[in-house]
């Protein structure tokens, strides 16, 4: 059931989102209105969620699509929104024209879409978690828990929106929980865990019904994973055994038909250690011409605190784009005209300033304030 204080909740979101971007003084004041969003270009999709009783998976509240403009001009749409929905869970098509979802845990098992504005709600599936559209939105990949003893591995699998035929990869993805589309293909990449020997990376084909393995020169592979939007190139992390201890190793590399080749090492994850840097998931966000990515890094080693930090395709580190030690900077989303990184503002200490949405100019750094929050329970999350 949906929260009785929701409505009231969205009511002052909007009238605190009205006041703080009205009493900026960094930015010019941005014009609001409330309407449907036309543009393809840098539209954001962004969300408040609480963790509500009975279950400790937080559920989406409302959700507002706003386009960035070069005036700092935000035109918010909200649809209406009545449904428990998890954040990790929900994607906007291509097309701009409708989401592709699942509920939460408690609710309809099975894989839906619904209008931009909340309504037309179909279900497509009975079955599926995780949807991510392919480039032209004609398929939906989506994951299937499989229970085995204790392990929690999931099938990969790939649905025509308009036959509704369903296609299961050929092989599991055990240990691992994240696969992604590559680019202007029909073709699914993911890891498949083997215990006895190294993780490798799996490319299922859908259009063949076919898979195989890429060559990964035999590295240890955990699960963060990014191709670039032209299919060329990747980043990846993989596992290192060191005589100190362990580490995350993150490199970028070509991206070939059947194998990984010159990749190269430009960052290593100390887990928080205060040794090394400590990335967070996920490992980049891609510029829309591929050829730069963003990683969130805490150069501290602070678990509670992060900043961007943008390399080329190289792996040579272009620049820091955010230092602010009061705040964790987390990459969400690179707008589509490449102007703009929206990511999720936080305080880094306890008891500061709640958090806030943020387009974060790549060439200056300069941040328009989208949307900020007064409610410590609610958190921002951010559509793909």
């Amino acid at each position: 059931m949906r929260n009785p204080t929701s409505k009231l909740k969205s009511v002052i979101f909007l009238i605190s989102l009205l006041f703080s971007l009205s009493c900026s003084k960094s930015n010019p004041v941005p014009q609001i209105t409330i309407g449907p969003t036309t543009s393809v270009n840098d539209t954001v999709i962004f969300g408040t969620t609480t963790v509500r009783s009975g279950t400790p998976i937080p559920i989406i509240n409302d959700i507002y699509i706003a386009r960035i403009s070069s005036s700092n001009q935000v035109i918010i749409n909200k649809p209406n929104l009545n449904i428990n929905i998890r954040p990790d869970a929900i994607v906007f098509s291509p097309d701009r024209k409708k989401f592709a979802f699942n509920y939460s845990v408690s609710e309809k098992a099975g894989i839906f879409t619904m209008g931009i504005d909340g309504t037309n709600i179909s279900q497509l599936t009975n079955f599926g978690v995780y949807p991510q559209w392919s480039t032209d939105g004609k398929w939906i990949l989506f994951l299937d828990l499989l229970m085995d003893g204790q392990k929690w591995n999931y099938t990969v699998n790939a649905l025509n929106v308009e036959s509704l035929e369903t296609y299961t990869c050929p092989e599991i993805m055990e240990y691992f929980t994240y696969a992604e589309w590559i680019p202007n293909s029909y073709r699914i990449l993911y890891i498949v865990g083997d215990p006895s020997s190294s993780n490798k990376f799996y490319e299922c084909d859908v259009s063949n019904k076919t898979g195989k393995f890429i060559d990964a020169n035999g590295e240890n592979l955990l699960n963060d994973h990014s191709v670039s939007p032209d299919g060329q190139k990747i980043v990846y992390s993989v596992f290192m055994r060191k005589q100190e201890g362990t580490s995350q190793t993150f490199k970028v590399a070509d991206f070939t038909a059947d194998k990984i080749i010159n990749s190269k090492p430009f960052l290593e994850d100390g887990g928080g250690s205060g040794e090394l840097p400590r990335v967070d998931y996920p490992s980049a966000t891609w510029s829309p011409d591929s050829q730069f990515f963003a990683v969130d890094v805490s150069n501290s080693g602070e678990i509670s605190q992060s900043d961007i930090t943008i390399y080329d395709i190289k792996g040579n580190l272009i620049k820091q784009l955010t230092n602010t030690p009061e705040w964790s900077e987390a990459t969400r989303i690179w707008s589509a005209s490449g102007k703009y990184i929206v990511a999720i503002s936080s305080p880094s200490k306890v008891g500061g300033a709640l958090e806030q949405v943020v387009a974060i100019n790549v060439k200056d750094g300069t941040e328009i304030v989208l949307a900020r929050e007064s409610d410590p329970d609610v958190s921002f999350f951010v559509v793909k």
